[in-house]
Parts: structure tokens; sequence; C-alpha cells
């Protein structure tokens, strides 16, 4: 036979080979995607799914537990109606950020970090209850977005003054602030619109978006 006769018996051969074989087998054999047949890992890291989503919110809840105080954790366990709880987030927010900022007058840099995370959590944890309890236009999307406005002052005096090595939580703690308020925003004007500004447009107000 010629070569070239022999070059197509063996690519027709390999062709039938790669259809005859489970897709299993060639993943393993030499590592080859087929569209539509990507591995489980693929798919998971692309798709995943809402029990993955659920198990990461319940272990930030409960690391961010561990680091309260008892009369944090009491006045969060106390049962109240939406806006209460919001009111509370809103308390032991402006507590630990006050106390932060106490901190770093003193250059206390540590506590300064210890105050912003437990912070940071607190913020993450009221986004997270207002998406799931909280009605569009309800006035506890105002309490939360009045909040985070003020506080935000204060966060923009730390992440200002606090030296570089120190300069990660702070960055942390106001995109939290700035993402939550952004999420309250749009909860209370209730158009189902994503509302987006940078840090610089943090101060406007309701009225001024």
């Amino acid at each position: 036979m010629k070569p070239r006769l022999y070059k197509k018996v063996f690519l027709v051969l390999a062709a039938a080979v790669m259809l005859a074989a489970p897709t299993q087998t060639l993943h393993a054999a030499c590592g080859l995607w087929l569209p539509g047949c990507q591995p489980a890992s693929v798919q998971e890291t692309q798709h995943p799914t809402g029990s993955n989503t659920t198990a990461q919110a319940s272990k930030s809840l409960e690391d961010l537990t561990k680091k309260l105080t008892e009369a944090e954790r009491t006045a969060l366990n106390r049962p109240e109606d939406p806006h209460g709880r919001i009111k509370t987030y809103v308390r032991l927010m402006e507590a630990r950020l006050n106390a932060a900022r106490a901190y770093l007058n003193k250059e206390q840099y540590t506590a300064t970090d210890e105050q912003l995370e437990v912070y940071a959590g607190l913020v993450d944890e009221a986004g997270r209850f207002l998406a799931a309890s909280v009605r569009p236009r309800d006035k506890a999307n105002k309490t939360l977005e009045k909040g985070l406005h003020d506080q935000l002052r204060v966060l923009e005096g730390i992440r200002r003054d606090v030296t570089v090595m120190h300069l990660e939580l702070a960055e942390k703690a106001l995109a939290a602030a700035n993402r939550v308020r952004r999420q309250a925003l749009n909860a209370l004007i209730g158009d189902g619109k994503i509302l987006k500004e940078s840090p610089g447009t943090s101060k406007k107000t309701p009225q001024e978006l």
C-alpha cells in the first residue's frame, strides 16, 4: 500500500476507536474535553450549587459568631421584626467601627484590625439578612442605607490614617459597606436596577441618585 493510503487507513481506525470509547476513557487517556462533556470538576466550578453557597454563608456566620461578645450574640438572637433586626445590626456595626477608630488613635493597629474584621462580618450578615427577610421599599432598607452612609465617613478616615501594613482590612471593610449600601439603595428604590458607584461617590444621598 502507498504511504498516503496507510495514513488514510490509520485516521479512519483512530476515529472509529474514539467514537466507540466511553467519554471517561478518553478523559483518562489524553485529558480530552469533548464539547458538552466537560469533567465534573469543571462543571462544578462553572456552575456552583446553591448548597455550596448556603454552606459558605453558614460558615461565615459561624466564624463571625465566635468573634462576637456575649452581649452582641444576645442582641442578634433577640426576637425582633426585620426593621428591629436591621437597627440592631447598624448599632453593633457602629460600636465596632468607633472602637476601631479609638484603637487607631492610640496606634494599636492589631486591635484596629480585629475591630474592622468583625465590622465587615456584621455588614455582610446585615446584607444577607436584608436580602432574605426585608421586602423592597421597606423602611428597614432606608435604615441600613442611612447607617452605612454615616459609617462610610469614619471608614474613609480610617483608611486614610492606617499604616500601609494594615490597609487591607480597612479596604475590605470599606468595600463591604459600599456594597451593602448599594444593595439597600436598590431595595429601597425597588425598581430592580443595579446602582453602581465608586468609593468617591459614597457620600451621595438617595435623593441625589
